[in-house]
């Protein structure tokens, strides 16, 4: 494998993955418990929490966080409305900070998946369908809170036939999901064991918009802070896109992104200022592996 070069010309530090993985265990506040009440700040570093298994969401905070409260994640979701689930990367069920709720909103709103022909064929709808079940879920939900069933009837009334709705109401949320990823809907407190949706401006009381271009070089840069370093292909399976698209984010944070740990495998890519705290963090704490890979 060539050296890889640091912007200053010195060769980037030989790594194992040992010291790697101590890195994102540090990283992700498992080497020592973030106080109680850096619960919201703990999500934004680990950009978000995935929370298909709502249990799941709340171990990860309880494992991270000194002295959880076993209810503080329900009540920032419902009362104190400062955290936020919905549908999110790669299309699962994540918690994310209200306060970034826009952000987050923004590069989601690039996705553009279910406007494949073959997306479309298989739900069996027109592109102009889905513009308008996706209105109609706006429409719908303003001003309140629905069931899955009661957004489905009420989405067939507004678009005055059965059949939007319906496709609502037979799938597992997966026709929902364009509604999220525009900004048009998010989970509510449930009604039983019924899921409810509300609109996320309306409920998270949050009018500004982020520029989606933007938003996707930011999020590029939690990605590699939070699980730095990694390559295009981590990257590209994390949020669901092309490796190729993938690369095209991380050349373009180019004065941001640099070689910096050569694995035996491939070399992997951390932001700058990540890369500098990952050097100091292995310095002081490990031993580096400065030898060449097999």
């Amino acid at each position: 494998m060539p050296t890889t070069r640091k912007k200053d010309g010195e060769p980037a530090p030989r790594v194992g993955w040992e010291q790697v993985r101590a890195w994102r265990v540090h990283r992700h506040h498992l080497h020592e418990r973030a106080p109680g009440a850096a619960m919201l700040d703990v999500v934004a570093d680990l950009a978000g929490l995935h929370a298909q298994v709502m249990s799941s969401a709340e171990l990860t905070l309880w494992a991270r966080v000194e002295d959880l409260d076993p209810k503080a994640v329900q009540r920032a979701l419902w009362e104190e409305r400062s955290l936020v689930k919905t549908w999110a990367m790669r299309g699962t069920l994540h918690l994310l900070p209200a306060a970034e709720y826009p952000l987050w909103q923004a590069g989601l709103s690039t996705y553009r998946h279910y406007l494949r022909s073959s997306w479309l064929r298989y739900f069996g709808l027109t592109r102009e369908e889905l513009e308008q079940l996706m209105a109609a879920v706006a429409r719908a939900l303003d001003g309140r809170t629905l069931t899955r069933e009661e957004l489905a009837g009420e989405v067939g009334r507004l678009t005055g036939s059965a059949e939007p709705g319906g496709k609502l109401a037979d799938s597992f949320g997966t026709t929902l999901k364009p509604a999220s990823f525009r900004g048009h809907l998010c989970f509510a407190p449930s009604q039983g064991q019924r899921v409810r949706f509300a609109r996320p401006d309306q409920w998270l009381g949050l009018e500004r918009e982020d520029d989606p271009d933007a938003a996707m070089l930011e999020i590029t840069r939690r990605f590699l802070a939070a699980s730095g370093p990694v390559t295009r292909e981590d990257y590209a399976r994390w949020w669901g896109m092309t490796p190729a698209t993938a690369q095209k984010l991380l050349v373009r944070l180019r004065l941001q992104i640099e070689p910096f740990v050569e694995l035996p495998d491939r070399v992997r890519r951390a932001a700058e200022e990540e890369a500098e705290r990952l050097a100091a963090y292995l310095g002081g704490r490990l031993k580096l592996d400065w030898a060449p890979p097999p």
